[in-house]
C-alpha cells in the first residue's frame, strides 16, 4: 500500500514500479476507480453490476504474471481481504484465494505466484476512506500528517 499526499508523488511510485517491472518484463497494470455516473448510485455507492466487472477483472489478473496497481477503489478493498493478507489455499502447487463477488458468492480463484498488487491511496482524506480495510493492508506511510 502506498499513502501519499499528493498525486505528483502517486505518479512518480507508479512510473518507478512500470520502468521497473519493464526491465524485469513484467507487465503492469493500473485500474482507476470510476466516477462516472452510470457506475455510481450516490455520491461513494457504486452499482453492482460496475463493483463486479472490475472485480472479475481483478481475479483474471492475479491468474497471470502482472503487476496490478489500483488507484480510487477504496469500495472493493473490503472485498479482496483474503488476496491483501495472502491468506491462499495451496493445493496441486497453486495458490487460491477468495474473493467476494456480492454477498453470498465467494469463488476461489487462482494467485499466480509472481501476481503483485499495489494499493495506491491518496492523502489524508483517501487514508480516512479505506474504513476497516486499513487495519486489514499491510501500509507504508510516507509523508507526515496520518493518525
Amino acid at each position: 500500500m502506498l499513502i501519499a499526499d499528493s498525486d505528483g508523488v502517486i505518479d512518480y511510485v507508479e512510473r518507478y514500479i512500470n520502468v521497473h517491472q519493464q526491465k524485469q518484463k513484467t507487465i503492469v497494470r493500473t485500474i482507476v476507480g470510476s466516477s462516472f455516473s452510470g457506475d455510481l448510485r450516490s455520491e461513494n455507492t457504486y452499482a453492482e453490476d460496475y463493483n463486479y466487472r472490475v472485480l472479475m477483472d481483478i481475479i483474471l489478473y492475479a491468474e497471470t504474471n502482472i503487476t496490478l496497481i489500483m488507484r480510487q477503489m477504496g469500495h472493493l478493498y473490503d472485498n479482496l481481504y483474503d488476496l491483501f493478507n495472502q491468506n491462499f489455499a495451496i493445493s496441486a502447487r497453486k495458490k487460491y484465494c477468495r474473493i467476494a463477488l456480492g454477498a453470498l458468492y465467494h469463488p476461489r480463484c487462482l494467485a499466480h505466484d509472481d501476481f503483485y498488487c499495489v494499493v495506491v491511496v491518496g492523502g489524508t482524506s483517501g487514508y480516512h476512506t479505506l474504513g476497516s480495510a486499513q487495519n486489514r493492508i499491510l501500509g507504508q506511510k510516507r509523508g507526515g500528517g496520518y493518525p
